[in-house]
């Protein structure tokens, strides 16, 4: 395609066999834009692009809708398999209710260069959601997406932007629901190195045993001029026994975390504290409701012994090694801790 042009709005409808199914070409989309498709995979095992193949170059995916079929393993790309150059992704809606095991990509299993995802709506219960893409490379940008997920058997991940982000990658804004099962859930990707960035995200885990990530599950720094940094996030386990992270599992030595809001909700809740890199200043708003549990986390080569807290305003306020803090609102009650360290204690003063 040549030009600005733009794709027509198509209506596509597979068969009950197994589709390979584009929205505009299955080639490369190089300028221009795509139209605003709709496409309904029907049964099968089906592969859907909304646009293309690759978009490269100023190409503008269109605004389309994608269903998958029910009881399938189907593949959804909001936009293309690749994404590179200034390309952009279009304000995709990716629906696939029925209990199948699936992929839904709001735009591209890759993103390079300064391609940008967009603020995508994906409902469904794969076996995994990708807000903007797998990989995310480059300078990058990610979508502001809403992602709604299945309950079913099986737990569900899902991924505000990416798998992986390296480079410059920066994450979107990103709100995602969990379902009554079990939800893995990562405000930004599962893996973040280099410069990236995490967006700031809500995530709400709904009923079951869930386990939310503000970021990712590890954030490191790959060379001494990076600099990655943690999103302020939100995070809401709902009912169920949950574990919260605000940040990561895994924040490499000196990182910045971001400053955190965590509410457990009923059950048994874990809130996970970075003691000695980077947790940011975060606060739990239900601590002490059931049984729950700060689980601070420090690096092997740091083994404290003694953290300070004291009460201020009707809040506990745990000042960690690094110069963050978790504040507990509303609770002054004792604390149940543990740590990967050994004894830790906690010292009132």
């Amino acid at each position: 395609m040549a030009g600005h042009e733009r794709y027509g709005s198509d209506w596509i409808t597979g068969t009950d066999g197994d589709d390979t199914l584009f929205g505009d070409t299955p080639g490369t989309l190089a300028c221009g834009r795509g139209g605003d498709d709709h496409i309904d995979g029907r049964d099968g095992v089906d592969r859907i692009y909304g646009d293309a193949m690759a978009m490269e170059g100023t190409a503008r995916g269109g605004d389309d809708q994608l269903i998958g079929g029910p009881l399938w393993y189907d593949v959804l790309y909001g936009d293309a398999g690749t994404m590179s150059g200034h390309s952009r992704g279009g304000d995709d809606l990716l629906y696939d209710f029925g209990g199948g095991v699936s992929r839904l990509v709001g735009d591209a299993e890759m993103m390079s260069d300064d391609a940008r995802g967009g603020n995508d709506v994906i409902l469904g219960g794969p076996d995994a959601v990708w807000g903007d893409a797998y990989a995310m490379s480059g300078r990058t940008r990610g979508g502001d997406d809403f992602i709604v997920l299945e309950t079913r058997e099986s737990p569900n991940h899902a991924h505000g932007d990416g798998g992986i982000m390296v480079d410059q990658a920066r994450g979107g804004n990103d709100t995602v629901l969990g379902s009554g099962g079990v939800d893995e859930i990562y405000g930004d990707a599962g893996r973040m190195e280099g410069s990236v960035e995490g967006g700031s995200d809500r995530l709400y885990g709904n009923a079951g045993n869930d386990i939310l990530y503000g970021d990712g599950a590890t954030v490191v720094s790959t060379s001494v001029s990076d600099s990655p940094k943690c999103g302020n996030d939100e995070l809401s386990g709902g009912t169920g026994d949950d574990i919260l992270y605000g940040d990561a599992d895994l924040l490499w030595w000196g990182l910045p975390g971001g400053n955190d809001r965590l509410e457990g909700g009923e059950g048994a809740d874990t809130f996970v504290v970075l003691g000695s890199s980077g947790n940011g200043h975060d606060v739990v708003l239900d601590y002490g409701n059931g049984a729950d549990l700060l689980d601070f986390r420090f690096l092997p080569i740091i083994v404290p012994h003694r953290l300070e807290a004291s009460v201020r305003d009707g809040s506990t306020v745990i000042t960690l090694e690094d110069g963050g803090r978790i504040t507990l609102q509303d609770y002054t009650g004792p604390l149940n801790y543990t740590s990967n360290s050994g004894p830790l204690e906690i010292v009132f003063v």
